[in-house]
């Protein structure tokens, strides 16, 4: 299935790599700007130190932007792969189509060819998009989420640590009841 599904995305390889890698970075900045601010309430305010304070909040700007940037040519870069490979995609099933004999074209009806062509393929573009992105925009903020609050208290973060495995089972019973 992945051979097949790879054939198509070829093109857009590139496009593939670099959307998870920069959502990996859009994802940093966004762990870092709490981090920044708890530097300016915890050292910054009780000293007065202005010009420490203002050193932080530029780079807390900084930081922001650089995620804004990420984060858009992240997303740009999922969109191009996705419907890129919803393209290929597109492409395959119409000249697949057209090597059906006639009595085969008597078996699906126009407009079922025709939602499988357009709406179908979208579906796939956009679940292909989304995939690049959240796949991997989970896991990477939860693990920097727990190094970062280890760094922060250790105490807290053991009853984060503690926690997280337990919601992961209670979530994981549920979807297996649900999905019955």
């Amino acid at each position: 299935m992945f051979h097949l599904m790879g054939r198509y995305l070829r093109q857009y390889k590139t496009h593939a790599i670099l959307s998870p890698i920069l959502m990996i970075l859009e994802v940093v900045a966004d762990i870092l700007a709490p981090f920044l601010m708890a530097e300016i309430i915890d050292r910054g305010i009780p000293s007065g130190d202005n010009a420490y304070i203002t050193r932080i909040g530029i780079t807390m700007i900084l930081v922001a932007l650089w995620g804004l940037l990420c984060g858009s040519a992240s997303a740009f870069f999922g969109a191009k792969a996705g419907f890129g490979y919803g393209s290929n995609v597109r492409d395959a099933l119409y000249k697949k189509i057209q090597t059906f004999s006639f009595s085969q074209l008597d078996l699906f009806s126009v407009p079922s060819l025709i939602t499988r062509l357009t709406n179908d393929v979208t579906i796939i573009s956009q679940v292909g998009m989304m995939t690049l992105r959240m796949a991997i925009r989970a896991p990477v903020m939860m693990i920097l989420a727990i190094i970062m609050a280890f760094r922060i208290n250790k105490d807290l973060a053991f009853i984060f640590a503690i926690g997280l495995p337990i919601l992961g089972v209670s979530v994981a019973i549920i979807l297996f009841l649900a999905r019955k």
